[in-house]
């Protein structure tokens, strides 16, 4: 008699034993589809629901384009809060992104600098994320909260944005708030550059001091940047514009 086909399938295709993870995704999933079904939430839906939900809390910011929210601190600095597809992010999988805008770093330097200097272009140059800022808290041993689900229905969904909000907005409010001057811009940079060795971070570094007229110093960090990241800081624009940026403060 021939082996059953189930059986045979998974005598021959290797699944590698479930762990602690794994188990607690496929029970939480199990759950949700028992209570909701299986609904996808599409884009639209779910900025209706952070329109609901999260718009009322964040009067002190201005909408500045699709899912992306500003408020101008200085000349130099502008708070960021978006709501969108993260770049490593799944499929319908909408969350929350925070950073500062600074009207001095370049984020396009191939062909001469460009810099975003208004709200309306204002891009999140210095960020961090949930992980490194929400440690041992047993809530998020399995699911962090920014991972809101977007497989099970709308209600699903709300619920997980309101429980991510409320535990997210002051953490988020409390990076931003250490991040109202140029002071602060350097030491979140240089802890980023320490601890994550984020080159984000060395590229803000840099054009900070620039900014603050220590142009020595900064020059350094800029070239030590180019240096190890050859590849992606290559360009002599890169230096051009600091050096404007140098001359601009009153102290060069």
């Amino acid at each position: 008699m021939s082996e059953d086909p189930i059986e045979e399938f998974s005598r021959l295709v290797h699944f590698p034993p479930e762990n602690e993870l794994s188990k607690a995704w496929r029970e939480r999933n199990d759950e949700r589809f028992a209570m909701f079904g299986m609904d996808f939430v599409s884009d639209a839906v779910g900025r209706s629901i952070f329109e609901s939900v999260v718009s009322p809390c964040i009067t002190d910011f201005i909408g500045v384009r699709k899912g992306v929210f500003a408020k101008r601190i200085d000349e130099d600095i502008c708070h960021v809060l978006t709501f969108k597809q993260g770049a490593r992010a799944p499929v319908y999988s909408l969350r929350f992104g925070w950073g500062v805008s600074l009207s001095f770093v370049p984020h396009k330097w191939d062909d001469g600098c460009k810099f975003h200097r208004t709200l309306k272009s204002a891009r999140r140059d210095l960020f961090d994320y949930e992980h490194n800022l929400i440690k041992d808290d047993p809530a998020t041993k399995f699911f962090a909260y920014n991972e809101l689900d977007m497989m099970h229905g709308e209600v699903c969904f709300r619920d997980d944005l309101v429980r991510a909000w409320k535990n997210l907005e002051p953490v988020i409010r409390a990076w931003l708030g250490s991040i109202t001057s140029l002071e602060g811009v350097l030491k979140q940079a240089r802890f980023q550059m320490n601890h994550y060795n984020w080159d984000s971070a060395k590229l803000v570094y840099a054009f900070t001091l620039a900014r603050m007229g220590r142009l020595e110093e900064g020059l350094i960090a800029l070239e030590e940047l180019r240096k190890l990241e050859h590849r992606f800081y290559s360009s002599d624009e890169l230096p051009k514009a600091f050096r404007k940026i140098a001359k601009g403060n009153p102290t060069v």
